[in-house]
């Protein structure tokens, strides 16, 4: 859900429902919980009729952590995440591509990342095609770098993937989407698959989303067409016939007045 304060700042918050199942000799293991809580706000630092730059800053709380004796299969990272990136954004009539590049740092002695991404937009009216391609990079080793097993012993729970809570992972994969708008609500369905990568699990993603904006009153208004000017007291001709002077206030009007010319004389007949 994204909450806008004018023009230039927004606000937005958003959650995630998984479910996680894995089979590891013979055993079958699922779990489903809410992973995390996330809040943000982005800034609309640059914007003309050609190009946008926007700064962004999102916080992810997790509502469930790793536990490393738990015998669940994992549905979520588990680890509290503080990202901040800048996207910028080009208009190009209906094609829009666009850029991001940001840093995320993760407690628990996680390794911190680079993400990236570069993409386009295509629009139809209110539907829109987009595609992309992007990941990220370990920039900062895990404090378990050389003993990664203190970590993927998860992974045995997991049907061996290293799919969350591995070490220095990185990842590379291409996505494609169709986004619907209509007025405030926004949704949003697609695939991704992994292209390349490295301590992270390979394969084929559906996801599917929707977003509501929550604008601030007056100020929308602001962002639509301008209506066309009315008067706030309209004057009706009936109020201007009905229109008398108020001129009593102890002054002779008569000296304000100008004098009455003469009649005009009337023609003689000859």
């Amino acid at each position: 859900m994204r909450w806008t304060t004018g023009q230039t700042y927004g606000l937005y918050v958003a959650s995630r429902l998984a479910q996680g199942e894995s089979k590891t000799s013979g055993i079958n293991r699922t779990n489903s919980y809410i992973t995390h809580a996330q809040a943000g706000v982005d800034m609309l630092l640059i914007s003309n009729s050609k190009f946008d730059l926007i700064p962004d800053v999102s916080l992810i709380f997790p509502l469930q952590r790793v536990v490393k004796t738990s015998d669940d299969a994992l549905a979520g990272e588990g680890a509290m995440e503080i990202t901040a990136r800048v996207i910028g954004r080009l208009k190009w009539g209906t094609l829009e591509p666009f850029a991001m590049l940001g840093l995320t740092y993760r407690d628990e002695g996680r390794s911190t990342l680079l993400p990236y991404l570069a993409g386009a937009e295509l629009s139809f009216s209110s539907l829109k095609l987009g595609a992309d391609i992007g990941g990220y990079q370990t920039i900062l080793k895990d404090q378990y770098t050389s003993n990664s097993s203190e970590r993927h012993v998860v992974s045995l729970k997991n049907g061996g993937s290293l799919k969350y809570y591995s070490v220095d992972p990185s990842l590379l994969e291409t996505s494609a989407w169709l986004r619907w708008q209509m007025g405030d609500f926004a949704f949003k369905g697609g695939a991704a698959t992994t292209m390349t990568g490295t301590s992270t699990a390979a394969g084929l993603t559906f996801f599917a989303g929707m977003s509501f904006a929550l604008d601030s009153g007056p100020r929308r208004r602001s962002r639509q067409e301008a209506p066309k000017y009315q008067p706030t007291s309209p004057v009706e001709d009936d109020d201007v016939q009905k229109f008398e002077e108020t001129v009593n206030d102890g002054v002779d009007q008569n000296l304000f007045r100008k004098p009455t010319p003469p009649p005009k004389p009337k023609p003689v007949r000859k």
